[in-house]
């Protein structure tokens, strides 16, 4: 009978604990991620999404395709091949496709901070736009929140 309530109880202790990782969606007009409840969306930012889980980001920027002439016409890769050049300066990562993802990675070091964040550059195309989203963390965690990331990213829906 200790056994069978040992068992019962290490259940419940797992259960619980995979409820609290549950995610949420965050809809922002036509763009929405789903991530874990910890996420804070912030406001008045120049993005059309920005949430944050202390020193982890997320943000996405609307790109309308009357922005960049001809661009409705562009594929997401060719779309993240012009982020990629615009971004040459950072040394990115080659654009890359995992998992469904289309990504690429930089480093940048944050003055403010006095840190070095891993930027995780995603890209997706709506019906009016292009939607560049990076997942940020600082460089050091990097290597443990990638899978994560990229778990995220294919679960941003654009309209």
């Amino acid at each position: 009978m200790k056994k069978i309530l040992a068992i019962i109880l290490c259940l419940a202790t797992v259960l619980s604990l995979c409820a609290c990782t549950s995610l949420k969606k965050y809809t922002f007009g036509g763009f929405s991620v789903k991530l874990p409840k910890t996420f804070v969306p912030t406001e008045d930012t120049p993005y059309a999404a920005h949430l944050r889980d202390g020193d982890v980001f997320v943000w996405a920027i609307k790109d309308d395709f009357v922005n960049l002439s001809g661009s409705e016409l562009w594929s997401e890769e060719e779309y993240a091949n012009t982020l990629y050049q615009l971004n040459e300066s950072k040394n990115p990562t080659p654009v890359t496709k995992e998992k469904g993802v289309i990504y690429f990675e930089y480093n940048a070091f944050s003055e403010a901070k006095q840190k070095t964040f891993t930027y995780f550059t995603t890209m997706y195309k709506a019906n009016d736009a292009f939607y560049m989203v990076q997942f940020v963390c600082e460089d050091a965690e990097y290597e443990s929140y990638k899978p994560k990331f990229i778990e995220w990213a294919k679960t941003v829906d654009v309209k």
